[in-house]
């Protein structure tokens, strides 16, 4: 019996989701112990077999940690329940703004404002705040200085 059809069998049957872990981990020991008996002829092959088992493992995690991690998951499927899918849409669409708001302030800050920090140079300017609320850029610019650039 091939390694999916185990996992087909396992899912399939009426159990809670922790006893068919423990039944599937049970299972994978006892199909590693009898695959260790046959590749122990060739190191390359248990090697080889070795990290093909911890690569499946770290990408199950791998993806367990992500789905934990994603942003309301639980929250959001609690309201598609109860209000259906197009109010869960909407749901979705305000969280995608929110990553793509994110996105977008990353990418500002650091191709814009982290290089104005680094590479700044001394202000000279005097500037108290006012010239918001007066609308003055005298005080900024001086009149000689406005003529030399045009």
């Amino acid at each position: 019996m091939t390694s999916r059809d185990r996992i087909k069998a396992i899912r399939n049957q009426p159990r809670t989701m922790e006893e068919k872990r423990n039944l599937r981990k049970i299972v994978d020991k006892e199909k590693s112990k009898q695959s260790h008996h046959i590749l122990q002829f060739n190191c390359c092959v248990q090697c080889l077999h070795s990290i093909s088992q911890t690569y499946r493992r770290s990408k199950s995690s791998l993806s367990e940690i992500l789905s934990s991690i994603s942003l309301w998951q639980k929250t959001l499927k609690i309201i598609g329940g109860k209000f259906g899918t197009s109010i869960l849409s909407y749901f979705n669409f305000l969280r995608w703004l929110l990553k793509f708001n994110i996105f977008s302030f990353i990418l500002n800050f650091s191709f814009i404002i982290i290089p104005q920090f680094t590479m700044a140079e001394k202000n000279t300017l005097q500037f108290t705040g006012l010239e918001f609320f007066t609308g003055v850029v005298s005080s900024l610019f001086s009149l000689p200085q406005v003529h030399q650039l045009l």
